[in-house]
């Protein structure tokens, strides 16, 4: 089973930078990279934070850069993430019980994806209602 997190990407909206930096354009280059060295990969995981704000057009963004992405991915919040503004630009998104989690059954087992994303707190929790099945 081979599975790759990629995690922090802090998006901003387009144009923008985030400490002297593109996050968006290291997007393309990670994206770009999986294609040529992982398109094998079972499973990408995309862990929070997404974004830096939770802003609507950086998760256009990254809707939009992934269409580009060979292997199959998954997408978790972070602390910086807004689930409101995720559920847009990601309606396909497994949710269960309100939250974006979900499970993922690979051939070499099954991967448990949870939402611990608590907006306004730095650190995640879990729900006493999981949801999960």
């Amino acid at each position: 089973m081979k599975i790759i997190q990629v995690t922090d990407l802090h998006l901003v909206a387009p144009g923008e930078k985030l400490f002297d930096l593109d996050p968006l354009t290291r997007l393309e280059d990670c994206i770009a990279d999986l294609n040529s060295n992982h398109a094998d990969a079972d499973l990408v995981v995309f862990s929070g934070d997404l974004t830096e704000r939770g802003e609507a057009s950086a998760y256009a963004s990254l809707s939009d850069r992934l269409k580009e992405l060979a292997a199959p991915y998954r997408l978790m919040l972070g602390n910086h993430d807004d689930r409101v503004d995720f559920r847009v630009a990601f309606p396909e998104a497994p949710v269960t019980g309100g939250f974006v989690q979900s499970v993922a059954d690979l051939p070499a087992g099954r991967v448990v994806l949870l939402d611990t994303h608590e907006p306004g707190a730095v650190e995640g929790r879990l729900c006493d209602a999981l949801g999960m099945e």
